[in-house]
This record gives structure tokens, sequence and C-alpha cells, in this order.
């Protein structure tokens, strides 16, 4: 509930609302105080967020968003970067799973299972909604997630290996 209908109580019945503030303009003008707050902040990125904001609700009258504002409006012929973080960090998942300590070793052996996978397994499993209970927690699991997640899979090893040198990779439990 938007409005707490207690403070009416008292109200005759039928009384009628004037000139009261909508929830948008309540919410936009507390936005625009604590944007106010963040934009003379000590820290540099309170300060970038605060500016950033502020600009959006100067903006917005004419059309503006809050991802424009702040930077992360993905692109048209990009995929969003919320699709990336979340094929990048099943890649890393898959990565764990290979033993080794080098990313050359570990971005080929993954690639060859999912060239595997997508040509032996996945055409079997792409009807389903979730990867079969006897696969969890295997490389093939992985490799059906990464297959149902937005974006290009299988990718090449090169690929692969760019993704891994951006973010740490767990070793794999055969190592521990």
């Amino acid at each position: 509930m938007l409005i707490d209908e207690s403070v009416f109580a008292d109200w005759p019945p039928g009384a009628f609302i004037f000139n009261m503030a909508s929830p948008a303009k309540v919410n936009a003008a507390r936005l625009r105080r604590i944007a106010e707050d963040l934009a003379t902040h000590s820290n540099q990125d309170h300060r970038w967020l605060g500016e950033r904001v502020l600009d959006y609700l100067d903006d917005a009258p004419r059309g503006a968003t809050l991802d424009r504002a702040l930077g992360v409006e993905p692109l048209p012929f990009c995929r969003p970067w919320w699709d990336e973080d979340t094929r990048d960090n099943l890649v890393t998942q898959l990565a764990a799973h290979f033993p080794g300590k080098k990313l050359t070793v570990k971005a080929k052996a993954s690639a060859a299972a999912a060239r595997r996978y997508a040509t032996d397994v996945w055409p079997r499993e792409c009807g389903l909604s979730e990867p079969p209970e006897w696969r969890e927690g295997s490389a093939q699991e992985i490799c059906w997630r990464l297959h149902k997640a937005p974006g290009k899979w299988p990718l090449g090893w090169r690929q692969i290996y760019s993704v891994l040198q951006s973010r740490p990779v767990p070793i794999a439990k055969t190592e521990a």
C-alpha cells in the first residue's frame, strides 16, 4: 500500500484530497535530498552516484532513464551486462572443474567439454526446464545452464580464456 489510509480516518465521508503530492513526487523529492547529500560527500564514489542521480532527476521530464544516467544501459547491439555476468560466472564455475593451474589449460578443457556437451547431450536435453538431477554439480550441469543462459554459447577457448583472466578461478576439487 502506498498511502496509509488511517490518516484519513477522521475525514468526513466523500471528502476529496486536493493538492496532495503523488507518491512518485514524494519519492523523487526524497531521492533528490539523498542525491544532494551524496553529491557533497567526501567519498568519490558517493559523489559520482549523487551527481548521476541529480542528472537523472533533472532530465527525467525529457525522457531520461536512470540506467542511462548511471551509464549501465545496454547498447542496442550488445548483450546486457547482467547477461555477461551470468555467463562469465558460469564459465568460471565450469573451468573450476578442470585440474591445472594454467588458465590456458582450463580454457581449452572447458571449451572441449562444452563442444562435447553441445553435440552429444544438448540435443536430448534442450527441451528440459531444469538440468537432470544426476548431473547436479557436474561440468555438464554447468554446460546445460550456459546453453540456457542468454548469449552466444559455446565459446571458443580464447574467449573462455579472456573471461578467466578477468576473475579468480577456484581450484578444481581434485586439486584441493
